[in-house]
């Protein structure tokens, strides 16, 4: 036998579970400053003006922690249920709450999505779309660059 076939070990017990290689090779597709960044987020509950460069556009807003983003996507999507009467309105917003539920500590895996509040997408022509700022969710492998700070167009 040779000393390959002899030594052979799965992908899986040399790098980990599937998820953590998962991970990590998706890992290596996307920023790590602003992978790091936005785990701090998470972590702290601060939130900071960012503008993001994705796919030729630049989306400017409010980097919020998951749990806001959350918050705030379940209130949103329940509130026209309020005058359906009945448990509607609760039972969205509880589901949409249960997608923030806390992760074991040691568990949690890179962060893998970015969320903002009051964003801004700057498309060419000078077009600002919302004009109002919403919340958005994007893939950070998506994420072509950043700055911090938000874009303030003046008309």
């Amino acid at each position: 036998m040779s000393d390959a076939t002899e030594h052979k070990i799965s992908h899986e017990a040399y790098f980990g579970s599937p998820q953590t290689v998962k991970s990590e090779w998706d890992g290596r597709q996307v920023d790590w400053l602003l992978q790091w960044l936005g785990g701090f987020i998470n972590q702290t509950n601060v939130h900071i003006g960012i503008t993001l460069t994705v796919g030729g556009n630049m989306i400017t807003g409010t980097l919020i922690p998951h749990s806001a983003y959350f918050e705030r996507l379940a209130k949103d999507m329940s509130a026209p249920f309020a005058a359906s009467g009945g448990d509607a309105q609760k039972t969205l917003h509880d589901r949409i709450i249960r997608f923030n539920d806390p992760v074991d500590p040691g568990t949690e895996l890179p962060i893998q999505y970015i969320h903002l509040d009051n964003a801004r997408v700057h498309t060419g022509g000078n077009q600002i779309l919302p004009s109002k700022g919403t919340l958005w969710r994007g893939k950070l492998s998506a994420v072509e660059g950043f700055i911090l700070g938000e874009l303030n167009v003046n008309k």
